[in-house]
């Protein structure tokens, strides 16, 4: 016996049914990409802005420079700014040393502080002699007054995509990763003269800690090296990372060497503290 043409009521559910599923599985298969898409270019944003960060230092360009004039009162004195029209080479006592980049968990914003340093220091017969080294340079953040709430030239870089940063780590003296190292600092050297003598030298600070945490180590503490915070050279400095799902993690290796300084993207799992 034939039926006649068209199709029953359950075969039409059946075949609405089937394309329920496979449409589901279309949109969860675009929004993984995107959501990969996305994640993939936030982070090559991020490597960008750091090598760009690094690669300025290295050509010493100071962000700014004259919309302020710094100054340094003494040898003993760190170099301070004060507002007000400046001109490029004017600032004599003060020397461009670089920038310190300080990284935020649970987010991916980056802040890029502009680092001073006394161009002259005082020599043992209290001769005014030129620094040669990054410690005898006293480094500050670029600030009116001294203190967190006073830094200027500071460069607040907030990328899209969704990545966030989920731990940060680095390699001591002995190659151990250590957990945690939320500021890394990369200076030009006041006595790197030569080929074999580097130019550019990178830190990583340790024991940092935020406004409203106590102890309170504010950036300042840190760069200037007051008690709280520690620093060493800088081997590897790992930036932990995962996509909004928390699904898909990679991290950027910032290394130091004596090839110079790279910021290389990592589509696996952030090395784990030893």
């Amino acid at each position: 016996m034939k039926r006649a043409g068209g199709f029953t009521i359950i075969e039409v559910l059946i075949a609405l049914a089937i394309t329920g599923v496979l449409l589901a599985a279309a949109v969860a298969v675009l929004t993984g990409q995107t959501t990969s898409t996305a994640f993939q270019q936030s982070l090559h944003d991020i490597q960008s802005k750091l090598s760009a960060a690094i690669q300025n230092v290295n050509n010493g360009l100071l962000p700014n420079e004259t919309q302020y004039t710094c100054t340094v009162s003494s040898s003993s004195s760190r170099a301070q700014l004060s507002p007000g029209t400046g001109a490029y080479g004017t600032n004599q006592g003060c020397i461009y040393l670089g920038v310190a980049a300080q990284v935020i968990v649970d987010s991916p914003n980056i802040n890029f502080y502009t680092i001073l340093g006394n161009q002259y220091t005082t020599d043992s017969d209290g001769n005014k002699v030129a620094t040669s080294n990054l410690a005898g340079a006293m480094p500050t953040p670029a600030s009116t007054g001294g203190t967190d709430a006073t830094i200027a030239l500071t460069d607040k870089y907030v990328p899209t995509g969704g990545a966030k940063l989920t731990a940060t780590r680095y390699t001591d003296n002995t190659g151990k990763v250590v957990d945690k190292a939320d500021i890394a600092g990369f200076y030009n050297d006041p006595g790197g003269s030569d080929s074999t003598d580097p130019q550019l030298l990178s830190l990583v600070y340790t024991g940092f800690r935020s406004a409203g945490v106590t102890p309170t180590n504010g950036l300042t503490e840190c760069i200037r090296g007051d008690s709280g915070c520690t620093s060493q050279s800088m081997g590897h400095w790992y930036l932990c990372y995962q996509d909004a799902t928390g699904q898909t993690s990679a991290y950027i290796d910032v290394t130091a060497n004596a090839a110079g300084i790279s910021a290389v993207i990592k589509n696996q799992t952030c090395p784990s503290a030893s």
